[in-house]
């Protein structure tokens, strides 16, 4: 089958778009939290940063060639205290683990990339993964 012109292909590239925008939004908080003194944090973050990446490349073997689209002054401006980028990073990820990639696996197996499908419930679960992790260090910020 070829992905080209599927929705699976519209959902890779979103994806693909997704991950490498949370690899820069990842070093932007990491910037913060070093300014505000949580060193813990910002290597925290650059070390999701670095797996953002390895998943952008997952959904890239899939795409072939694809030039990043990523507004980093957009990325900039949501950066706010450390505490509530944890929070709201730790929010993205859980909706990609909870909503976005099982829909978007859904779509691929329905459309024959069981592939694609597959890998989606892999990350989707990294994305838990890295939701608890933001979670539980804006927990020990405010505790």
């Amino acid at each position: 089958m070829n992905i080209k012109g599927s929705q699976t292909e519209k959902n890779l590239v979103q994806s693909y778009q997704g991950e490498l925008a949370g690899d820069a939004l990842y070093k932007i908080f990491a910037e913060k939290a070093r300014e505000e003194g949580h060193e813990d944090v910002a290597l925290s973050f650059e070390k999701l940063a670095k797996e953002e990446v390895g998943h952008s490349e997952v959904f890239k073997r899939f795409l072939g060639e694809i030039e990043p689209n990523i507004d980093i002054e957009n990325l900039r401006s949501m950066c706010g205290k450390t505490v509530s980028n944890l929070r709201m990073a730790s929010a993205g990820e859980y909706q990609a683990y909870k909503e976005i990639y099982p829909e978007f696996s859904k779509i691929a197996q329905s459309e024959g990339f069981s592939e694609v499908a597959k890998v989606y419930e892999v990350l989707g679960n990294v994305e838990l993964r890295h939701s608890n992790v933001l979670k539980e260090l804006a927990d020990g910020i405010e505790n």
